[in-house]
């Protein structure tokens, strides 16, 4: 059976991963607390302060999740008074009372009216976190959406395989973007773990991801690559060529 061949970064992994998905455009990074494109109250890289536990919306800062965000703080010399602690956690709680009434809504608009006192994109708290500090938030959740590519992959020799490699940190993206999941992209699973066909993973990764964010759908397939590394074998190319010339395909969607 055809396989991906990783494409190791020679770095580590965590610290790679975590300035792929600053970079503007893709995830972002902001020192300061903020809501994404989902209302989600956020910090640095995607560290979301508000978290979604067996469908209800919750601070996080509940010991059977995931992190303590409070412990996470006082590990990294995150300080707050306790005017802005007390300020935050109300804030928070806001979010979570309306992310649970209502959802995540599709808004680039940072706390659309929903938080009082959250000025739209503003460091309402008067406080900011280093790279470092937010290197080390994102360190104490990757183990979750690596476990989520695990489970999602379903093989675990190809997972021990992909390890420390650009492809690995593309999946992670992409859990980290809350792509993987029981049922999800099915066409992807089937081009990575069934069929081994990079272009066809390559392809789903650049187009058939959710389009609310295309700057990173290409950021991803182009880390992803569309060959595997090294020379190019007539197999590599001849699925290329398919997946340009598959039904569906058409020449228009690759510009």
């Amino acid at each position: 059976m055809a396989t991906i061949t990783p494409t190791p970064i020679g770095s580590d992994f965590s610290k790679a991963l975590f300035n792929f998905l600053k970079t503007p455009g893709v995830e972002g990074f902001e020192p300061f607390v903020y809501d994404d494109s989902q209302g989600i109250p956020t910090l640095g890289v995607g560290y979301a302060l508000v978290v979604n536990v067996g469908g209800v919306w919750k601070i996080r800062n509940d010991p059977t999740d995931i992190t303590n965000y409070l412990t996470q703080f006082a590990n990294n010399g995150i300080k707050l008074t306790d005017a802005q602690l007390k300020t935050l956690k109300d804030q928070l709680q806001l979010a979570a009372d309306d992310l649970n009434a209502a959802g995540p809504v599709a808004t680039t608009d940072s706390f659309p009216g929903w938080y009082p006192g959250l000025p739209d994109s503003a460091n309402f708290l008067g406080w900011t976190i280093t790279d470092e500090q937010a290197l080390s938030l994102f360190k104490a959740v990757l183990p979750k959406y690596l476990s989520t590519v695990k489970t999602w992959l379903g093989n675990d020799t190809l997972y021990t395989s992909l390890q420390g490699s650009q492809e690995m940190m593309v999946l992670t993206s992409l859990a980290y973007n809350g792509y993987f999941g029981a049922g999800k992209s099915p066409a992807l699973h089937k081009a990575i773990v069934d069929d081994g066909n990079r272009a066809e993973a390559w392809y789903e990764i650049r187009y058939n991801t959710p389009a609310t964010n295309i700057i990173r759908n290409y950021a991803q397939a182009a880390l992803f690559g569309l060959y595997d590394p090294g020379v190019v074998t007539e197999p590599e190319a001849i699925q290329v060529y398919q997946m340009f010339g598959s039904s569906g395909k058409s020449y228009g969607e690759m510009r």
